[in-house]
């Protein structure tokens, strides 16, 4: 059994993979403030339904619900620049109150990083922390530490991790995922400072850039991932690409209700903000397809499931289709913290013997 920090945790991309593999694991902590990634983690790791919040029976008073998801910083706009307002709920009966509040409480939520004294002991920490300052699609505000930046966020891991070490606590492991952007020209000095910082704590780090095309995803997307082994003796390969034999169709469903279809105007406000980017030399373009293909960007800004993603294929219209090779970005930003997590794809770990964990080496699958 090992125990698991999710930092930066999503939906749970990492104890998702652990559970995929069978690797008996407990998660110790998750620590997020997206309330909607949040809510998702519970409804997909700890079972959170409408049922059970509507009939928990050991919820504490309303305003201590909301001085406990205040505290936590739950929620924060970081746009506006100031917190959620959870006690707009004290006085009402909105479930959405309890259903944040009982979110935290069965994910072990720890809340904002930067509110963090110490991180529970545990054998693996997962760091995947915000790419939207280094992305090409952000404004590459960089990830400087004291900056202020959300990518900046992942000095808060070192200061953890030396936290940890004052205990004895350091754990054996760490995983990290983030934008082919963070090992560019612009950033990788600042990438290369925190390998530094790693080092120095005992770690040893292997990092490479994969593609998810190249592990059986239909989905042209590049990502840095690193791993880390407080063990500097142990050696590690990153996994060989195999051929992929999916498309786009084979993952899309094929009954989409009406209600998800892009409507014509919008099909056309995209293609003109396609050729608004296209003329300044920056943005992501977009490229309808017909499925037969391994996918190009796909964003959602609605639904509750994967039916958005078909229907913009869907109903692309000839004058506009294209078709592609490969899809690069699929973002759900509205439905409960999809956009925020790794395929953001997943890191499956594949099973070896260890003397330690039964588990040695590390295979990621990116779906």
């Amino acid at each position: 059994m090992i125990t698991v920090n999710e930092l930066f945790s999503g939906i749970g991309a990492q104890a998702k993979a652990l559970e995929r593999l069978q690797i008996e694991h407990t998660v110790s902590c998750t620590c997020d403030l997206d309330y909607n990634a949040i809510i998702s983690y519970a409804a997909i790791h700890n079972g959170l339904t409408l049922e059970m919040i509507e009939s928990f029976q050991h919820y504490p008073s309303r305003r201590e619900m909301a001085d406990y998801l205040s505290e936590m910083n739950i929620g924060y706009d970081f746009k506006a620049g100031k917190p959620y307002n959870w006690h707009k709920y004290v006085n009402t009966h909105n479930l959405f109150l309890n259903k944040a509040w009982l979110a935290c409480y069965l994910s072990n939520q720890v809340g904002d990083i930067t509110r963090v004294e110490k991180l529970p002991k545990a054998d693996l920490w997962t760091y995947s922390f915000p790419c939207q300052d280094i992305s090409s699609a952000g404004l590459q505000r960089g990830l400087q530490k004291g900056a202020g930046t959300r990518s900046g966020a992942l000095w808060e891991v070192e200061r953890l991790l030396n936290v940890a070490k004052d205990k004895d606590e350091l754990p054996q492991y760490l995983l990290m995922e983030n934008v082919k952007a963070l090992v560019s020209k612009k950033f990788k000095p600042e990438f290369e400072k925190w390998l530094s910082v790693l080092s120095k704590l005992g770690y040893k780090t292997y990092w490479a850039v994969l593609n998810a095309k190249d592990y059986g995803v239909p989905q042209n997307r590049e990502r840095v991932f690193a791993v880390s082994f407080l063990d500097k003796g142990r050696q590690y390969e990153f996994p060989k690409a195999v051929p992929l034999i999916k498309r786009l169709k084979d993952i899309l469903e094929q009954d989409v209700p009406e209600k998800y279809y892009l409507k014509d105007e919008v099909v056309k406000k995209l293609h003109e903000h396609l050729i608004r980017n296209r003329e300044k030399g920056n943005g992501f373009g977009w490229k309808p397809t017909d499925g037969n293909c391994v996918a190009n960007c796909v964003k959602t800004e609605g639904g509750i499931d994967p039916t958005p993603i078909s229907c913009l294929l869907k109903n692309c219209g000839t004058e506009f289709v294209n078709i592609t090779e490969v899809a690069n970005t699929i973002m759900a930003r509205d439905y409960k913290g999809m956009g925020n997590q790794i395929t953001h794809g997943v890191i499956e770990i594949e099973r070896e013997i260890n003397s330690h964990f039964g588990w040695r080496h590390w295979r990621y699958k990116l779906w």
